[in-house]
């Protein structure tokens, strides 16, 4: 069963995604993982 609140908080986040860009579209969140040992 999903938390209560999730559609409010969803929404919230959707709303502050529509004005900008958050710091991870920008700082490199493509090297994410890289640096991990190999299995």
């Amino acid at each position: 069963e999903p938390p209560a609140g999730w559609q409010e908080i969803l929404q919230g986040i959707r709303n502050m995604r529509a004005s900008e860009d958050a710091p991870v579209d920008l700082v490199g969140c493509e090297k994410a993982g890289r640096f991990l040992p190999e299995k």
